[in-house]
């Protein structure tokens, strides 16, 4: 057990930068919160913003992270030791091969997180039936979702690809799913309340969001009542929680032609 595991910890509003392999390295321990950390700017190409692992009662949250390998949570779960529930939330984790993979999770929630990697946004890998995966973006230049022989629940997320499968799932035999209907055949108790599409972020280093998608998407059961930013949620102008890490309005007017002032004659070239 973690009983005699370090503990108590909490690492909160730093700027962790110029490391050269791992922003944080946390290994085995009980009741640790990393929260409102930035972690990027590494010396070497090949990084892990965090590195979790065996961890009792384990908080990440309203963390910026840019990292090759992002954030690997490895064995995080809560026991009755623990006075932490385990949760990976409103974080935002950008410009690496991964978004965020969690291995052999168990009683741990994965809520409201903006996750995008060149690869693959979500590696589910062997995670128990209490991991509990909702109310998050991901987003990967092959896969949003690379899961593998995983017991978790997962719903309510917004998935976006940019190759030719939306997902890789392998639960005795591959999967490839395309779009939101053979995603949710693959598993008809899963991703029932999922999207699937651009949710248009600020850019490609900002992941606040501007797309209608993910707006008033989430489930408010998770109950985590503010975003990243501290705004609260669901907003003011919703009862129902938008989906990633960021709370937002999408914007009621987007900008369209109302006339044409020139040539004014309605010529405008030719056919060369």
């Amino acid at each position: 057990d973690l009983l005699g595991a370090t503990h108590d910890v909490e690492i909160s509003n730093n700027t962790i930068t110029d490391a050269y392999y791992y922003g944080i390295y946390f290994y085995y321990g009980r009741d640790v919160e990393i929260a409102e950390n930035n972690i990027g700017n590494f010396t070497n190409a090949y990084n892990y913003g965090a590195y979790l692992y065996n961890i009792d009662g384990c908080v990440f949250s309203k963390n910026m992270v840019e990292s090759y390998y992002s954030v690997l949570a490895y064995y995080l779960g809560t026991s009755s030791s623990a006075t932490l529930d385990s949760e990976i939330s409103n974080n935002m984790f950008n410009n690496g091969y991964y978004g965020l993979r969690v291995y052999y999770g168990s009683d741990l929630g994965v809520y409201h997180n903006t996750c995008v990697g060149s690869y693959y946004g979500f590696y589910d890998y062997y995670n128990g039936s209490g991991t509990d995966i909702r109310n998050n973006i991901f987003q990967g230049g092959t896969y949003a979702l690379y899961s593998y022989y995983s017991s978790s629940s997962i719903d309510y997320n917004l998935y976006y690809s940019l190759g030719t499968n939306l997902a890789y799932i392998y639960n005795g035999s591959a999967n490839y799913p395309t779009d939101l209907a053979s995603l949710q055949a693959v598993d008809t108790t899963q991703n029932m309340n999922s999207v699937v599409g651009d949710p248009i972020f600020a850019s490609a280093n900002d992941l606040h969001v501007y797309g209608p998608l993910a707006n008033d998407a989430g489930d408010n059961t998770v109950g985590i009542t503010v975003d990243i930013d501290g705004d609260v949620r669901p907003s003011a102008n919703s009862t129902t929680v938008d989906i990633g890490a960021d709370e937002y309005d999408v914007v009621a007017d987007d900008a369209a032609l109302n006339a044409l002032l020139s040539p004014n004659n309605g010529v405008c070239g030719n056919d060369s």
